[in-house]
């Protein structure tokens, strides 16, 4: 990408090659040099770091075009979140296994900075590094520790540290060698798991709501020692650019309306960084912060599971068993014949199908159960649970997302 340095300096010995000799009234030599060497910087198609990025990222991932350049930028801001007041966590969710919430990470590992994946930490471990090595920390399967719903009570002291390392001043005081010591918790941290972060968490984050990958798509598979060189040559690349033209961050960007408190806080960094890259990535994340963020509140994401309930609900009457196996072949039919569902591919292995589909349900309090039918001792549904979820869902008259839809600034200290 052209530095605008590089730019003005040839743009100054262009004016200079103007001015003739003193006593010649010939324009020097120089001039057609100068022109030709200037043309050819305006000109050129060297991509933006950004673009080296997402073009990397999107042969992996399979997200939406705005959850690709959030996480774009995401990756770039590990390299310069301290110029901000708050850097944003990023929430890699998903209702099931096998949806891409560890390639994601592994994206993070292998292009952020500094970067660490782990299934969980001490909270010791967890400010001692922090103070130390100043990571971006990336969690995995956040399902054992806070459970699919982000009520689980175990790692509060973890969840404690994390949501006060959103800012500048985050920390937490700690006893070394008999001396009250102050450890720094501003980190950089994703996190990847079944189901939702505790609320205090996902309110700091921005999510990527993730799912499996349709049979139509042609993505590539990750393997780090395959792909190490090529991560690290693309890293390069993001680093040295934010290295060079970090000085020129804009710390107080115009933000789009409707950020408000917290998110507007988070969201500066995501957009100091697409300003900087130019006009493309500049209305770019814009719009991908509209429709990410800004789109949680205004238009409720519909999940898997609440598009299993509406099928179910839509074909069936309260009070009925529905075998496992008749659920699987009621979704086949709404998935080949009504278009609904495409993301469902698991459905023609059957007892890969009733996992996927009790792993689904069950964040949402719907299990299966046993009852003797025709003779046989079968395992299925009661469908008055499906219809018991949609007339809550009806009553609350809200969307139900991974984010709070306008989150208090009254938890900071928790």
């Amino acid at each position: 990408m052209t530095n605008t340095k590089e730019i003005e300096g040839l743009t100054n010995n262009l004016a200079a090659a103007f001015t003739p000799r003193e006593g010649s009234n010939q324009v020097p030599a120089r001039l057609h040099e100068a022109a030709v060497e200037l043309d050819k910087m305006m000109t050129s198609k060297e991509p933006c770091p950004l673009d080296v990025v997402r073009e990397f990222v999107g042969r992996f991932v399979y997200a939406s075009d705005a959850e690709l350049d959030i996480l774009t930028v995401w990756i770039a801001h590990t390299y310069v979140f301290q110029a901000y007041y708050a850097t944003p966590r990023l929430a890699v969710m998903a209702p099931m296994k096998e949806a891409g919430k560890t390639t994601v990470l592994n994206m993070i590992a292998a292009l952020g900075k500094n970067a660490i994946v782990t299934m969980n930490a001490s909270a010791a471990a967890l400010y001692a590094i922090i103070d130390q090595e100043h990571p971006t920390i990336a969690f995995d399967e956040t399902d054992n520790m806070w459970g699919p719903t982000g009520q689980g009570s175990r790692y509060r002291e973890q969840l404690s540290i994390l949501n006060n390392g959103y800012t500048q001043d985050g920390f937490v005081l700690r006893s070394r060698s008999g001396s009250a010591y102050k450890y720094p918790v501003f980190v950089c941290a994703a996190f990847a798991g079944i189901g939702k972060l505790p609320d205090t968490l996902a309110s700091r984050s921005i999510p990527i709501n993730m799912r499996p990958v349709p049979d139509t798509v042609d993505l590539q598979e990750y393997e780090p020692d395959l792909f190490r060189g090529e991560a690290a040559r693309v890293a390069e690349i993001l680093q040295s650019w934010l290295a060079e033209r970090g000085p020129e961050l804009d710390l107080q960007p115009d933000m789009p309306e409707g950020l408000r408190s917290r998110r507007r806080q988070i969201m500066k960094v995501m957009i100091g960084i697409g300003d900087l890259a130019g006009p493309d990535w500049s209305a770019r994340i814009r719009q991908a912060c509209r429709e990410v963020v800004l789109g949680i509140s205004r238009t409720a994401k519909v999940s898997p599971a609440e598009e299993l309930i509406r099928i179910v609900t839509s074909v069936t009457g309260q009070g009925i068993f529905l075998p496992t196996g008749d659920l699987i072949a009621l979704l086949k039919i709404q998935r080949d014949h009504d278009n609904k569902i495409s993301w469902a591919t698991w459905l023609d292995n059957p007892i890969i199908a009733a996992r996927q589909i009790a792993n689904i349900l069950k964040p949402y309090g719907i299990e299966t159960q046993q009852k003797w039918l025709d003779g046989e001792n079968r395992r299925g549904y009661n469908t008055s649970d499906f219809h018991m979820w949609a007339q809550a869902r009806a009553a609350k008259e809200e969307p139900q997302v991974v984010v709070d839809e306008d989150p208090d600034e009254e938890d900071e200290a928790e």
